[in-house]
């Protein structure tokens, strides 16, 4: 992630939000991490609105997920240090993180479709809010009639295995 940021630096300010989806396949209860600290950094803060966009998107379908304070991070913070508000679902208590069980059979499918429902509503809502609050103005500046931005939902447990096995 470090070098994708750095390549296109020149397009972050575009980017809306980065949602890292990354060891939620199993483990303990689901959480939203809230602060942690990279390998060259002091400890930050998870964008606040965007834990919260979250965390009421979990709320209305009637899933539970914590927070967490993370002694490390992972690929987000490269997006959160660039300006690009970001956040990071986790589950602790992986027993079979990098091990010869960490396989997708281990991989909780219920768990899997509650951060996808969570994230999937909570991106659609923020992209509603956002496009409502473009002025026609600036819509009609765009090419399309449409607002640039988007957002980063990246994925890391080994999502690459489960589609090869299951698609």
């Amino acid at each position: 992630m470090a070098q994708y940021v750095q390549i296109h630096k020149d397009r972050t300010n575009k980017v809306k939000a980065a949602i890292n989806l990354d060891m939620f396949g199993t483990g303990g209860r689901l959480q939203l991490v809230e602060s942690g600290k990279w390998h060259d950094t002091d400890t930050f803060e998870f964008s606040h609105w965007l834990k919260e966009a979250l965390e009421t998107a979990a709320d209305d379908m009637g899933y539970h997920i914590g927070r967490y304070k993370a002694s490390s991070t992972s690929d987000e913070t490269r997006f959160l240090l660039a300006g690009v508000p970001s956040v990071w679902f986790w589950k602790p208590d992986d027993v079979y993180y990098h091990s010869i069980m960490d396989t997708p059979e281990m991989v909780d499918a219920n768990s899997l479709k509650a951060v996808s429902d969570i994230t999937a509503v909570a991106v659609m809502r923020i992209v509603r809010i956002s496009v409502k609050s473009h002025s026609k103005t600036e819509q009609s500046a765009h090419p399309e009639g449409k607002c640039a931005g988007g957002i980063i939902v990246h994925h890391m447990f080994g999502m690459d295995r489960i589609a090869r096995n299951f698609l």
